[in-house]
């Protein structure tokens, strides 16, 4: 690795030191002031929207005209529908997507997609898993797409949030609607993100590949270790003592990549930005917000060839809180 990204892991690890003792010395009762719990613990949601995401194969003297020639595999995504309930310790969520919105609707994937989260008030825990069994070759010049049956993409990792200014800056408000953010008010986190990559293909993906370099090295199963410190910061605009939000927030970072179980392989760089904004009524029986996200990635490495994953979302999200109910359901809720 070059002597200049050490030089920033350093910078970054000394940062983050920064942001863990500033929690720390922040780690008092939330200021009634600024932060308001609801009184209804329980919630309901209904929520729909669309998520496109997708990888690209470029060298990394590339221009970005020379870029937009690049091979590029995309998610088969489509709008989804969802309910969510959070009834006491008790979470379920289901979800699905709507006939007829796939990117190729004639194109049968299974994925697989799992994430979990533990909180407390300044750490927030989320591992998770993907799976991706089978992608979309997209066409350079049209929006046809040539069907990768058998190209299988896996990750898994986990994202952990070290979150500050927390006494008077609510995530659980920004993020989720689930808090009442009385005044305006921002705050710095970091996140700490080690990934796990995986991609395989058999004789016939490979050969509708036409980047020689990527089908040869797809055929050993490539795998690959990240770990990417970040740094970024929320803000929340706050109206009429928190009935309405709109709270955007950025986060990037850079950290360093290898190739697994290859002779000879090098530390290359990995980088991550983000960009996201939610923004509704949060009120005391029900809310709705409008979230947007944009995601750019650089975590993979084969040969001359870099490899950039981008997603963005779109959705929008419907809740209603509700008090316990007056007996036990079933001796337990």
């Amino acid at each position: 690795m070059q002597v200049k990204t050490v030089q920033y892991l350093v910078a970054v690890c000394c940062m983050l030191i920064q942001l863990v003792c500033a929690g720390k010395a922040d780690a008092q009762l939330a200021d009634s002031t600024y932060i308001r719990a609801f009184a209804k613990k329980n919630v309901i949601e209904l929520n729909i929207g669309r998520d496109q995401s997708g990888f690209a194969f470029s060298s990394p003297d590339e221009t970005f005209h020379e870029r937009r020639n690049d091979e590029r595999m995309k998610v088969n995504n489509g709008i989804y529908v969802g309910a969510y309930l959070q009834y006491k310790f008790l979470s379920l969520s289901y979800s699905f997507i709507v006939p007829g919105t796939l990117t190729d609707p004639a194109a049968k994937f299974h994925y697989t997609s799992l994430r979990f989260q533990v909180s407390n008030k300044h750490l927030i825990a989320e591992p998770f898993y993907h799976q991706y069994n089978g992608l979309l070759l997209s066409h350079r010049h049209t929006r046809q797409y040539i069907t990768l049956k058998n190209l299988t993409e896996k990750d898994a990792g986990m994202d952990l949030f070290l979150l500050q200014n927390t006494s008077r800056f609510s995530f659980a408000a920004s993020d989720f609607f689930s808090a009442r953010q009385l005044k305006s008010q921002g705050a710095c986190f970091a996140v700490l993100s080690p990934l796990w990559q995986r991609m395989t293909s058999n004789t016939s993906a490979n050969e509708i590949i036409k980047d020689s370099s990527v089908s040869n090295q797809l055929k050993e199963k490539p795998e690959w270790v990240s770990f990417t410190p970040k740094i970024g910061y929320a803000y929340a605009f706050s109206m009429h003592h928190g009935d309405w939000l709109i709270t955007p927030a950025v986060l990037t970072g850079a950290g360093a990549s290898k190739r697994l179980y290859a002779h000879g392989t090098q530390l290359h760089t990995a980088t991550d930005f983000q960009a996201w904004i939610n923004a509704g009524y949060n009120g005391d029986s029900f809310y709705c917000y409008l979230n947007s996200k944009w995601e750019y990635q650089q975590t993979g490495f084969l040969l001359q060839r870099t490899i950039r994953r981008e997603s963005a979302g779109i959705s929008l999200t419907a809740g209603y809180r509700f008090s316990n109910c007056k007996r036990k359901i079933a001796g337990l809720l």
